[in-house]
């Protein structure tokens, strides 16, 4: 399963963003996917 807009994710090992989306760490400490465009 993949995760959505503003879902937390991790870099290293899941919850990985869906199709069109990348994992940021910018609000650290959490990982959230943001839209690639």
């Amino acid at each position: 399963a993949c995760v959505g807009e503003n879902q937390q994710c991790a870099d290293w090992a899941g919850p990985h963003c869906c199709d069109g989306y990348y994992c940021t760490c910018r609000y650290f400490p959490k990982c959230i996917c943001r839209n690639n465009n």
